[in-house]
């Protein structure tokens, strides 16, 4: 990628590696969300390992949706496009259970409050 006319083409190679930086930990976030997706339990709230209270199941829940949302707010309109078609990819392959069918309902909910038509058109 040649530098535009008029600017240091050192800052726009570091600025262009900066970038593709984030999109690969864009991606490899993604992947990562899947993956706590995929390893929720069937019945959360029932578990007899678990010793959440409701209310820190709640407030974990509540800070899931707002990294995710703040998280598609911040990509680029491509970087944009490319999380939305691994998402749909996700939701067209993955076999979930019910409780893990809620959490991906976060994140399409995250998804679409950054672009509703984009995800429309997609879904």
């Amino acid at each position: 990628d040649e530098a535009p006319p008029g600017q240091d083409p050192e800052r726009h190679e570091q600025a262009r590696l900066v970038t593709d930086t984030f999109a690969d930990w864009a991606h490899r976030f993604l992947s990562q969300t899947f993956a706590f997706i995929q390893n929720l339990s069937a019945n959360p709230h029932h578990d007899d390992d678990s010793n959440k209270s409701d209310t820190e199941t709640r407030t974990s829940e509540y800070f899931f949706h707002c990294t995710l949302e703040v998280f598609f707010m911040q990509l680029g309109p491509e970087l944009y496009s490319s999380a939305l078609q691994k998402v749909a990819n996700f939701c067209f392959t993955a076999f979930l259970i019910p409780n893990q069918q809620t959490q991906l309902g976060v994140v399409l909910t995250s998804l679409t409050a950054v672009s509703p038509q984009a995800v429309v058109a997609k879904f």
